[in-house]
């Protein structure tokens, strides 16, 4: 476990059985470029825009909101799937935010629209599990359930 500040500096690096002061951060997975050590920058741009997006979530008290548990990179610069958002939060509930790509990419929707998306799709899905809020178009927000295919979720 890397502990990272705002600016992607690795602060410390942790026994995941000694994390529990961290447990309220949104963690990062999907990342593929290889950790620096403790001290230096870590210079990739997939962990850029995750902490990007979590300084927004923190900022705009969104973080306790949505208790935000996982800021997923893997599908960054259409690494899994190209049709994908690059940028994906999974929260405890099992629901899923599609985000796009890093705050304030070219092409995306604004800021003060993204949050109002997920202010909304948090008001709509009090109770709904599996859902995955598409909030990277412009004028609308989509919503779609994982169905379970084959025993496993989708």
């Amino acid at each position: 476990t890397y502990l990272l500040d705002i600016h992607g500096i690795v602060v410390d690096i942790l026994n995941p059985s000694h994390d529990m002061n961290y447990r309220h951060l949104p963690t990062i997975a999907g990342w593929e470029s290889e950790p620096p050590l403790r001290g230096e920058l870590w210079d990739d741009p997939s962990i850029t825009a995750a902490l990007g997006v979590s300084k927004v979530l923190l900022d705009e008290k969104l973080s306790g909101e949505l208790a935000g548990d996982q800021i997923n990179v893997a599908s960054f610069k259409g690494n899994q799937d190209p049709r994908e958002s690059e940028i994906g939060i999974h929260l405890p509930d099992g629901n899923r935010i599609h985000w796009g790509r890093g705050v304030n990419a070219y092409g995306e929707v604004p800021l003060h629209e993204k949050l109002t998306k997920i202010r909304e799709c948090a008001a709509k899905a009090q109770g709904g599990v599996n859902l995955d809020w598409i909030i990277r178009y412009p004028e609308k927000t989509l919503y779609r359930t994982r169905e379970t295919v084959d025993g496993a979720r989708r």
